[in-house]
């Protein structure tokens, strides 16, 4: 329980440091550094998915 409520702390910290990077940074640096952080989000999705289907990826059914 203690691991899952520093993981989510650090999460909104995270969302908010770029949020307002987005807001107070200039027109196209905020937009990219928010962009970014998508981006790694996505990556990051992406790749907890392969590793929790495993096997079940790469093995055909018949």
């Amino acid at each position: 329980m203690k691991q899952r409520l520093i993981t989510g702390t650090c999460y909104v910290v995270v969302l908010i440091a770029f949020f307002l990077l987005k807001a107070y940074l200039p027109a196209p640096w905020g937009v990219l550094s928010f962009d970014a952080l998508l981006y790694a989000f996505s990556l990051i999705g992406a790749y907890e998915m392969i590793r929790a289907l495993g096997d079940r990826l790469t093995r055909r059914k018949r």
